[in-house]
Parts: C-alpha cells; sequence; structure tokens
C-alpha cells in the first residue's frame, strides 16, 4: 500500500466529533477515489470524473449546512 493510501486510511479514523467526522468522510473519499482511478486504469476502464466531482460537490454542500437546516437545496418556494 503506498505511504499517501496508508496516511488516507488513518485519517478515516475519527474521534466522533462533528468536524473530524467530516474529515475522516473526506479521506475516505479520496482514498476510495484513488483506488478505484487505478483499478480502472488496470483494467482498462474509464474513471467517471464526472460522477467524482458531483458527488464531491455535493458532499461540501452538505458539509456548508448550517447544522439545523432544514432542507438541502433551496425549494424556490
Amino acid at each position: 500500500m503506498p505511504l499517501e493510501w496508508w496516511q488516507l486510511l488513518l485519517k478515516t479514523y475519527s474521534d466522533a466529533s462533528y468536524e473530524h467526522t467530516w474529515d475522516a468522510l473526506f479521506a475516505m473519499t479520496e482514498l476510495v477515489r484513488l483506488a478505484a482511478k487505478e483499478v480502472a486504469a488496470h483494467f482498462g476502464y474509464d474513471y467517471l470524473q464526472g460522477e467524482d466531482e458531483r458527488v464531491s460537490a455535493h458532499l461540501r454542500h452538505v458539509r456548508a449546512l448550517p447544522r439545523d437546516a432544514k432542507e438541502m437545496y433551496c425549494s424556490g418556494n
């Protein structure tokens, strides 16, 4: 396992605080991203970068919401 991957794996463990849990989630998504790109390349598949970007943007959006948010996206009403 590359050292970078090992360091990311260690960051996936959280002390259960709100901020550390988010940090752990983003470390996990980066670890999965690195592994998925390597596996895709090995087997000759395309890595769906657009999907990755959309999921990552959604997670960043949710993280930025106030803790007392009742909706994730404004309904426009």
